[in-house]
């Protein structure tokens, strides 16, 4: 069970990253242990301290890697790679386990899933050590549009997010 202190940062946080409207703003990765009163917000690498960069194809053969597209995905998909992509990102972060990451791909996701709370909501578990990512895919810039509410809502442990533009 979550912290309350934890879980108020963590919407207080990612409330303030959603009431931003300017879309030349990309959020910073934010970090969720059960263990912390407040969750690390860490900026985005810059490029040139940005890891090697890993292609589609390199992590579609990961069984841990899941892929989500708004402009090509289907619910039909197994969203085992870049090709294969589901379509919904909130159904998506509700099938992730402990270990997993989701890359969320190119596209505008406005799924209103709370009203007057969040457009998504993470409300999964990863453990220590296995941790659940929900990032963009490499090369893409995902954006969340949010009106009506806060864009994340993290109630997970355990959670790291980042890449999105809101």
């Amino acid at each position: 069970m979550s912290h309350p202190l934890f879980n108020a940062a963590a919407v207080l946080s990612l409330a303030l990253i959603a009431a931003c409207s300017r879309s030349d703003i990309s959020a910073p990765a934010t970090t969720v242990a059960p263990d912390q009163q407040t969750q690390i917000v860490t900026p985005e690498p810059s490029a040139s301290s940005a890891p090697e960069e890993t292609t589609p194809e390199t992590v579609a053969d990961d069984p841990n890697e899941f892929f989500v597209s708004a402009l090509i995905g289907s619910p039909d998909n197994d969203g085992q790679t870049a090709d294969t992509p589901w379509l919904s990102l909130e159904a998506s972060i509700a099938r992730l386990t402990p270990g997993q990451t989701l890359a969320v791909m190119d596209g505008v996701y406005n799924e209103l899933n709370e009203p007057g709370n969040a457009h998504y909501a993470v409300d999964v578990d990863g453990e220590e050590g296995r941790w659940i990512t929900i990032t963009a895919a490499p090369d893409a810039q995902p954006v969340i549009e949010a009106s009506g509410g806060n864009a994340i809502v993290v109630r997970g442990n355990y959670i790291e997010v980042s890449g999105f533009r809101i």
